[in-house]
């Protein structure tokens, strides 16, 4: 293995245990107390990775499989209309049934219907495991979202679908650049197409979770439905964003000046338009932000892309 691989490697085997040292919530922290833990995401690493073994294929992906439902008392999984959000998990009978909305069995949804399904999966971690359907700590909540929550269940989930060491073995298939420092952007279609997940599920995996990175990923492709040669982002992965701000901010049309170029097929440093961070910024009260195609108060910021056919993908820290 080359020595950039090498540090990649032990990064990620070194960085998890990091990630999670910043402010806790109540919640994190009683459940770690309750799993005998000392940080949830290693914990997690480890429980998705003891799940994943059942759904191994040969292949080198995990596949949602009847044994792994089992090891978690859910006793079936079915599409059902009118269910609020893309799935649901429901106490039965000394167990669970999952529930995913009907459309995502499009052929084109398969990724997120797997990621639903993987998702409501992770919520019997946090179940009582002797009363199905009773929340394990008392600072969950009962009713409505739970953010706090959410957000432990989905870094659970994604070690289900994406396990550690597997994500491992294949960052060696699929390196890009094999330079230190830089972020393997030109890796995530492959990877998400390989373990069969959505982009931006792979590119949180990657850049947050593995990687350690504080970044904004956006990819992006040429918009079709206009004449004017813009781009529109087709996802992207955020820290510290909602799914509603995230949805606000796909299909968003990008002026083609602000594509950077590279070579086809690397992951490379590159000068970022500055009018980026402008996706992120909060509209304020009363003020419309500033139209993309204004190029007045345009900057160069440091930030990576990878370029692919007819696809660009662009980081940069936030």
């Amino acid at each position: 293995m080359s020595r950039p691989l090498l540090r990649m490697q032990r990064q990620i085997l070194g960085i998890s245990a990091q990630i999670m040292k910043g402010r806790k919530s109540h919640l994190q922290s009683d459940l770690e107390s309750r799993f005998g833990a000392a940080e949830f995401s290693e914990w997690a690493e480890e429980q998705g990775e003891q799940l994943a073994e059942f759904g191994l294929t040969r292949s080198g992906w995990v596949q949602l499989r009847k044994k792994m439902f089992e090891a978690r008392k859910v006793r079936s999984v079915k599409p059902k209309d009118g269910i609020c959000g893309l799935a649901e998990i429901r106490a039965s009978e000394g167990g669970y049934e999952i529930y995913y909305a009907s459309f995502l069995n499009q052929e084109s949804r398969m990724t997120d219907r797997r990621f639903a399904v993987a998702h409501e999966l992770a919520h019997t971690y946090f179940f009582n495991p002797e009363i199905p359907g009773v929340p394990l700590s008392p600072y969950q909540k009962r009713f409505g979202v739970d953010p706090d929550l959410e957000e432990l269940v989905n870094k659970l989930a994604v070690t289900i679908l994406v396990p550690r060491r597997l994500i491992i073995k294949y960052l060696r298939m699929f390196d890009g650049s094999g330079k230190e420092g830089i972020i393997e952007l030109a890796s995530i279609p492959k990877l998400a197409e390989h373990f069969r997940v959505p982009g931006r599920l792979m590119a949180r995996r990657l850049v947050h979770d593995l990687g350690g990175k504080k970044c904004a990923v956006f990819m992006c492709e040429p918009d079709k439905s206009a004449q004017s040669g813009s781009w529109r982002i087709r996802w992207s992965a955020v820290p510290g964003v909602t799914s509603e701000e995230r949805k606000a901010m796909e299909g968003l049309k990008i002026p083609r000046s602000m594509i950077p170029c590279g070579t086809t097929g690397r992951s490379e440093q590159a000068a970022i338009d500055g009018r980026w961070r402008k996706i992120l910024e909060p509209p304020v009260y009363g003020k419309r932000r500033r139209p993309l195609r204004c190029e007045s108060d345009r900057e160069q910021i440091d930030g990576w892309c990878a370029v692919a056919d007819e696809e660009v993908i662009v980081g940069f820290d936030v």
